[in-house]
């Protein structure tokens, strides 16, 4: 298994992930709620951390099925586990559990939840 390159990628989807929280980042900010600035807190670090992920490109790419399965399950969970933290750190939802709960039920529109 190419563990440098499934790395790379998670590092890469970090990066992605980062641009998605931007747009509502900046709804939050245009309407002048506080919370703007929680998203773009964790946007940053999402980047910062893809970014540190990634700052050495694996000298191997072969990608076989295995490592495609493990990247695709990695990036599933490192998602939602970052999709949760402006949810439990703006205070919407109390404990982090939660959080990811609703993050994971909105990335696989289950459409469980947890709220009322």
């Amino acid at each position: 298994m190419n563990i440098a390159l499934i790395f790379y990628i998670i590092g890469r989807v970090l990066q992605i992930e980062a641009v998605f929280l931007l747009p509502s980042c900046a709804v939050a900010l245009s309407y002048g709620e506080w919370q703007g600035w929680v998203y773009l807190g964790v946007a940053a670090a999402a980047a910062l951390a893809g970014q540190l992920i990634c700052m050495r490109k694996p000298k191997n790419m072969t990608f076989l099925t295995r490592d495609g399965f493990a990247a695709v399950s990695l990036s599933w969970l490192v998602l939602s586990a970052v999709g949760a933290l402006p949810l439990r750190l703006c205070g919407d939802i109390r404990s982090y559990t939660d959080a990811l709960f609703e993050t994971i039920s909105g990335f696989t529109t289950t459409g469980a939840t947890i709220l009322t």
